[in-house]
C-alpha cells in the first residue's frame, strides 16, 4: 500500500513540471526514477491494452461470422449421406466424394473431403485440410503442405448421418467458440507482453538519445548552471508522464483493425512521430528548466 501511495504521489507531481518537485529529483536516486517510468509504462500498457481489446476485439468482429459459417457448413451436410466406419474401414452410400466447404473471407474453402476410394495424396488434389478416406484420416498442414495420416478406429462402429451431425452441431459450435476465444485471448496477451518489452526498450533508448540533444540545448539556455547528463535523463523519466499518456491515447485512437486493410493499421504514422517528439521535448525542457532554474534563483548564502 505504501508503494502505491508513493507511486500516486510521484505520478501526480510529475504530470506537470513543478519547480519544487523537479528540484527534488536532482537529489533522488536514478534507480527510483527508472522504476517509476517502467511501472508507469506497464500500467498504461495494461490499461490501454484492455481498452484496445474491447474496442477492436477480433472476437467481437469475427466470432459471430465464423460461427455462422461453421453453422452453414454443418447445415449443408446432405440428408441422404451416410458414413460408416467399421474395422478401420470407411464406407459411404455415395459413389462420389463429398466435400464440406467453409465460407472464409467471402471465398469458400474446402475443409473436409470424404472419399472412401482415395489415397492420402488425394488431399492435395482436393486442397482440403482433412481427408477422410478408405482406412485413415489424413491432415494437411496449411503452412508447409505436409500431410500426415492416422488410422481409423477399429474397436467400435461409427455411423455419421444428418441426424448425428445435427446433434453434434451445438457441441461443435460451443467448443469452437471457447477454443477460438481462448486462442485469441492467449495470443493477445502474448503480443501485449512482447510489445510491452519492446516499448520499454525503445522508450528508454529514445529518452537516452533525446536527452543528448536536450543536454546541449539546456547548457546554452542555462549557461552558468552545472547540468549533468544523467540528471537530464532522470528528469526526462518524470517529465514523460503526461506525454506518455498522450501517446497512448493518440495511438489507441489512431490504430484500428480492418479485414479490408489486411489487419492492423496506424494513420498517419509519420506525423505522429513528429508530434510526440515535440510534446516530449517541450515537457522535458520545461522540467529541466524548473529543476535547475530554481537552484539559480535561490542561491545559498554563506555568512
Amino acid at each position: 500500500m505504501r508503494k502505491v501511495k508513493t507511486f500516486v504521489h510521484v505520478f501526480i507531481n510529475s504530470l506537470f513540471p513543478l519547480a519544487w518537485y523537479y528540484k527534488k529529483i536532482l537529489k533522488t536516486r536514478f534507480s527510483f526514477s527508472l522504476k517509476y517510468l517502467i511501472t508507469l509504462i506497464v500500467i498504461l500498457h495494461i490499461l490501454f491494452g484492455a481498452i484496445f481489446f474491447i474496442k477492436y476485439s477480433v472476437i467481437n468482429q469475427s466470432l459471430p461470422q465464423l460461427n455462422k459459417n461453421l453453422f452453414d457448413m454443418l447445415s449443408n451436410y446432405p440428408s441422404d449421406l451416410i458414413i460408416r466406419i467399421k474395422n478401420s474401414q470407411l464406407t459411404t452410400n455415395y459413389d462420389h466424394p463429398y466435400i464440406m466447404w467453409f465460407n472464409s473471407k467471402k471465398f469458400p474453402t474446402p475443409v473436409l473431403a470424404i472419399d472412401s476410394f482415395a489415397q492420402p495424396e488425394k488431399i492435395n488434389e482436393y486442397r482440403s485440410y482433412v481427408l477422410l478416406h478408405d482406412n485413415a484420416i489424413t491432415i494437411r498442414n496449411p503452412n508447409n503442405g505436409r500431410i500426415k495420416s492416422y488410422p481409423l478406429p477399429s474397436q467400435n462402429e461409427y455411423i455419421i448421418n444428418k441426424n448425428r451431425v445435427n446433434q453434434m452441431q451445438n457441441v461443435l459450435l460451443d467448443t469452437f467458440a471457447i477454443r477460438f476465444t481462448s486462442i485469441i485471448i492467449a495470443g493477445y496477451i502474448g503480443i501485449l507482453i512482447l510489445l510491452l518489452i519492446v516499448f520499454i526498450i525503445v522508450k528508454l533508448l529514445y529518452l537516452l538519445l533525446f536527452s543528448v540533444i536536450i543536454f546541449f540545448i539546456m547548457r546554452t539556455i542555462l549557461k552558468n548552471t552545472d547540468i549533468h547528463y544523467k540528471k537530464i535523463v532522470q528528469i526526462s523519466f518524470h517529465a514523460s508522464t503526461l506525454p506518455l499518456i498522450f501517446e497512448y491515447l493518440v495511438i489507441t485512437s489512431k490504430i484500428g483493425f480492418s479485414f479490408e486493410k489486411g489487419g492492423f493499421f496506424i494513420s498517419p504514422f509519420g506525423i505522429l512521430i513528429w508530434l510526440f517528439s515535440i510534446v516530449y521535448g517541450a515537457f522535458i525542457i520545461a522540467g529541466i528548466y524548473e529543476a535547475y532554474h530554481k537552484e539559480k534563483r535561490h542561491p545559498h548564502h554563506h555568512g
